[in-house]
């Protein structure tokens, strides 16, 4: 167990023990998340690079991805740790999920070699599961369609999913340089993850594989300045496999010299070492979490203690305390910044649907039968890719919102008892969405990362977070019941291509827009209602401490004494713990 883990724990025991059961359920809430949270790998590549084979040796499994020649995966599959093999296929005949056994996988999750078409129509995504070591060690890894040619509402749910991951880990091989079409992925990519590693595959059937390698950097260089200086690894799968077979039938030392060959282990050690960091980034996260929680119920025991030392001065202090609350000014901030950030959003939003619109014009352009059906299919996949981008940049951007606000009305009352502010109360919405989305969505379902704003703002955002997302998650389900309603009146029938697409993003423009439009006046809402509620809440702490401290002129000298001796044991405690925490946020 960590240092970290142990002060959560002890933070926990000792919250609840000094009878604070909301504060103590929030940092246990805090130690499930850490012991839960895994480090996610988005595997990219054009179709036939290997992406498949990569990931079958990575989790030592021989063919439980397609990885045939001619069939190309046409799916999102996250796979992932479970001491039980299995898989679960979400689909439009089973949105929640169903199981299916290991050899189904590749009814579900490929490509018809002959039409070019999944083998199974509907298919939202897959899950699998497997005791494999490496994930076990923390880590999910999600195999994609590929990028070359892929349609756009596979790119739109791809590059989505970065914005969930940890690190991109991005497969060519070593019979061409990359192509303008990766090239342009990774050009897109750069906006929305900070780290990428590259595998160059098949070094065991090229022997130009250093030359290819130099190419490829050179032109990164040019397309994708940002991920100049990442790390690259040559390996084989091939060799990988058959290190794993010659392990399996006790050739002990050629099963080694396979391994070496194959190059898996710097590849493994890069993966292994980005779980690592993501471990130390959630534990970091929730000492600083833990910390403020802290620092609130040393301020109630302090004033408490103050009050049975029958401080003539405590009454004073704690009217002025009561009358900077009345005055603190975090209204029209919030407003603003609510207001602000639809505009932004609006426009983030119309330019993706650009680049739809840019991708399926594309289509259009080369024709082929049936294109109705076609731009449909395309359609309805990449709105799925620009909901999850857009949920994410709404909690994230609304989360931030709150905590910028409550961050900055706790710097600007000082010590007071404002632990409320902190925790977000469920009851500030219509309808809580307390489960994540199943498939692959609810996998990656994950901490947002918050940028530009000070340690205090983004303590507070993380912890509001749950708040937020419930809010946005409930104007989804409005926004989808609304998109369903009008997919079920829409007539396709003679309407040519480029008509339908035009109406079709129409559509999509304007329900978007009123899906951010919901959202943050829900959020603007919420948030003021649990602001207006937890300084509410301050003010009536204050107002009890105020009674008390009368009260505590009334007492025997004995009961005083005993009172004091607990409260002082009590900030013996906390003052303890607080210690702990400062050493292990210096570290």
């Amino acid at each position: 167990m960590t240092d970290e883990m142990r002060f959560l724990e002890d933070v926990r025991d000792v919250l609840r023990d000094q009878g604070n059961p909301l504060p103590a359920d929030a940092v246990g809430r805090l130690i499930e998340r850490v012991t839960a949270e895994t480090a996610t790998v988005v595997v990219v590549g054009e179709q036939k690079r290997g992406k498949s084979s990569l990931i079958n040796a990575l989790i030592e499994r021989d063919a439980l991805l397609p990885v045939e020649t001619e069939i190309a995966t046409s799916v999102h599959l996250a796979v992932q740790y479970r001491a039980q093999a299995g898989a679960v296929v979400f689909d439009d005949e089973h949105p929640g999920g169903r199981e299916i056994g290991l050899a189904e996988i590749r009814e579900f999750a490929a490509l018809d070699p002959e039409t070019q078409k999944p083998i199974r129509s509907g298919v939202r995504c897959v899950d699998v599961f497997l005791p494999s070591r490496l994930l076990r060690e923390g880590l999910t890894l999600v195999d994609t369609p590929g990028v070359g040619g892929l349609v756009a509402g596979h790119t739109s749910i791809t590059l989505a999913t970065l914005a969930r991951a940890d690190i991109l880990l991005f497969v060519v091989d070593a019979s061409r340089a990359m192509t303008e079409s990766e090239l342009q992925f990774l050009t897109r990519a750069a906006e929305r993850i900070p780290q990428v590693v590259f595998a160059l595959t098949k070094i065991d059937l090229f022997k130009d594989s250093a030359t290819v390698k130099q190419e490829n950097q050179a032109r990164i260089r040019a397309y994708a300045p940002r991920f100049a200086s990442a790390s690259w690894f040559s390996v084989s799968s091939r060799r990988r496999q058959d290190a794993i077979a010659a392990a399996a039938a006790g050739a002990a030392e050629l099963a080694r010299h396979r391994y070496t060959t194959s190059g898996f282990g710097q590849l493994e050690e890069a993966l292994l070492a980005t779980v690592a960091e993501r471990a130390r980034e959630v534990r970091r996260e929730a000492v600083e979490q833990a910390r403020i929680l802290i620092s609130g119920a040393i301020t109630d025991v302090t004033n408490h203690l103050r009050a049975y030392q029958e401080d003539q001065s405590l009454v004073g202090d704690l009217e002025r305390q009561r009358d900077r609350l009345k005055h603190v000014v975090w209204r029209a901030e919030l407003e603003r910044a609510h207001r602000e950030e639809a505009v932004g959003l609006l426009d983030r939003m119309t330019a993706r649907l650009n680049q739809v619109r840019q991708a399926m014009e594309e289509l259009i352009g080369r024709g082929g039968p049936d294109l109705r059906t076609a731009i449909k299919t395309h359609l309805d996949t990449a709105t799925q890719g620009l909901l999850i981008e857009l949920e994410d940049d709404l909690v994230a951007r609304l989360a931030a919102i709150a905590g910028r606000t409550t961050g900055g009305v706790m710097a600007d009352v000082g010590d007071l008892p404002l632990g409320e502010l902190v925790l977000p109360k469920v009851s500030h919405v219509p309808m809580v969405v307390t489960e994540p989305p199943p498939g692959l969505m609810g996998i990656l379902s994950r901490t947002r990362k918050f940028a530009d704003l000070g340690s205090m703002a983004v303590t507070v955002a993380a912890f509001l977070n749950p708040l937020v997302a419930s809010i946005v998650g409930v104007a989804m389900l409005a926004f989808m019941e609304r998109l369903g309603k009008h997919e079920q009146n829409r007539q396709l029938a003679q309407v040519d291509a480029r008509r339908y697409l035009d109406r079709r993003l129409d559509v999509l423009n304007q329900q978007f827009g009123q899906f951010i439009k919901e959202a943050i006046i829900a959020s603007e809402n919420g948030l003021i209602t649990h602001m207006e509620e937890s300084l509410g809440q301050a003010d009536s702490q204050l107002t009890e401490l105020i009674r008390e401290r009368g009260d505590a002129g009334r007492m025997t000298e004995q009961t005083l004494l005993g009172k004091r001796q607990e409260a002082e044991k009590r900030l013996a405690e906390l003052n303890a713990l607080r210690a702990r925490g400062d050493s292990l946020a210096d570290e």
